[in-house]
């Protein structure tokens, strides 16, 4: 923290340090984690317990000790992994590179302080920060690690049922006439086998709203429908959890915010849900008449129709607004502005399908092309 602490914002680096005493960490490492663990056998290191599940594309999960190793995938190349970043206040989405499968520590720093942000609001996020492990090839460090103690790495996604739809029978069918006999009812959300959707989105829209009414933003890649955690509690039943914080930032809330923060809270927000919202099994087709505008009005009309995550999170966002005395027409009208954005309509491509946001689609599944990979 003190070696890294300028890559944080005053505020976020304030916050954080005043959290640090909090963070219990692990008294004593355990035997697997007493040499640096990878998935990379170039280091040389000792090879991975055989139990050892890889999760996602940089990661392991070791189940007998429900640790999570997140970033353990050094390449030993000059590899990237291309990154996309929103910032407070921006409009459009930076695009920048970082090493390929591993954290940096600016990485570190955000995951932690994003567990701390949660905790502080009350919330018990599913994975929390034990350790942190350095890898280093001739005296030049390649990147980190973060080891987590996890109660559950199993993602929402792994509930959603395609039914191995490809997306040409997706665009033939959606030109049909609507049948409700379906197994897949085109149309409307993917359905979640095996998960009560309500209990669900009523859980995680209301961590959501939290976070954000709280200064607490995930970042777009973070808040991937991937990044739900389904944990099984004690009183029987599913909760759900939000995981992955390594773009996490804070924002200073205003007691009194005027209409230009109103305008990029507003689009903040909305870009979160909008890329952790179920996707809906349709293709839309827009008449180019319309021009860009005019499909954009009726891609955020369909969104705002379609979505239950939109829904369950604008409630939540009302009664935010409520409890904090805010106006509520004011914050009404600048989410209407952020539905209106081109930024809108390229990350709603993560739950519709449209003519505008799906350049090509051979013989690929619906699931391809929606929520369904998981890189953490």
């Amino acid at each position: 923290m003190r070696r890294n602490s300028e890559l944080l914002a005053p505020l976020e680096e304030a916050f954080l340090s005043s959290k640090l005493g909090e963070l219990s960490g692990l008294d004593e490492l355990p035997g697997h984690l007493s040499r640096p663990i990878t998935r990379s056998p170039w280091l040389g290191k000792a090879p991975v317990d055989a139990q050892a599940v890889e999760s996602g594309e940089r990661s392991i999960f070791l189940p007998a000790s429900k640790v999570k190793i997140k970033g353990c995938a050094p390449s030993g190349q000059d590899e990237d992994f291309p990154f996309l970043i929103l910032r407070f206040g921006s409009a459009e989405l930076e695009r920048e590179a970082v090493p390929y499968g591993v954290l940096t520590a600016e990485a570190v720093l955000r995951e932690i302080m994003g567990y701390c942000f949660m905790i502080s609001c009350g919330f018990n996020p599913a994975a929390a920060p034990a350790c942190v492990i350095e890898y280093r090839h001739d005296r030049e460090t390649l990147g980190f690690a973060l080891g987590l103690n996890v109660s559950s790495d199993h993602r929402v996604v792994s509930f959603l049922e395609y039914d191995g739809v490809l997306l040409r029978d997706l665009v033939a069918r959606s030109m049909e006439p609507r049948d409700a006999s379906r197994r897949v009812p085109w149309s409307s959300e993917v359905r979640l086998k095996g998960i009560n959707s309500w209990r669900y989105l009523e859980q995680k829209s209301h961590q959501m709203s939290e976070m954000h009414f709280q200064g607490g933003f995930r970042g777009v890649l973070n808040s991937n429908l991937s990044n739900d955690v389904v944990i099984a509690g004690d009183d029987g039943l599913d909760h759900y959890s939000l995981c992955d914080f390594d773009s996490f930032h804070l924002v200073d809330i205003p007691d009194v915010p005027d209409e230009e923060f109103l305008r990029s809270f507003a689009l903040a927000a909305l870009a979160e849900v909008t890329m952790g919202s179920l996707p809906v099994m349709d293709f839309v087709e827009l008449d180019s008449s319309l021009g860009f505008d005019g499909s954009v009005q009726a891609l955020s009309r369909l969104y705002q129709q379609k979505s239950s995550s939109w829904r369950a999170y604008w409630r939540a966002a009302e009664e935010q607004c409520r409890s904090r005395g805010w106006d509520q027409e004011d914050l009404r009208e600048a989410f209407a502005r952020a539905f209106a954005t081109p930024l809108f309509v390229e990350l709603l491509r993560s739950c519709i399908l449209s003519s505008i946001n799906l350049p090509g689609m051979g013989s690929s599944s619906v699931q391809g092309a929606l929520p369904g990979s998981c890189r953490s």
